[in-house]
């Protein structure tokens, strides 16, 4: 079964999803950290869009000033993973080692 294509390498969904591929589960916090992005929400839609396999689950947290938060994190399924590792562009893209249990 043919993978969905991969974003423009380098963008903040190429980013998203190389995370997502290595098994990282990831929030909105964790992402604009690392890309100083706050689209973490729509790179997760456009990957969507073209057929990515990606689920989120609501989580409720506290600030540092007491504010409860609400956010998700999203995350590609084991079953899902083990498929996309099968494939050789995946393992590729990922720089050819792959720590991902299931990319063995």
């Amino acid at each position: 079964m043919p993978i969905p294509k991969r974003p423009k390498p380098g963008s903040l969904a190429d980013k998203a999803l190389l995370r997502l591929l290595r098994g990282e589960r990831i929030t909105h916090r964790e992402h604009d950290r690392e890309t100083a992005s706050y689209r973490l929400a729509a790179a997760i839609f456009n990957l969507r869009g073209k057929g990515w396999d990606i689920h989120s689950t609501p989580e409720v947290g506290v600030t540092r000033t007491g504010r409860i938060a609400r956010f998700v994190r999203y995350r590609i399924p084991e079953r899902t993973l083990r498929r996309y590792h099968a494939h050789s562009d995946v393992r590729r893209w990922l720089g050819g080692t792959n720590d991902h249990p299931h990319s063995r």
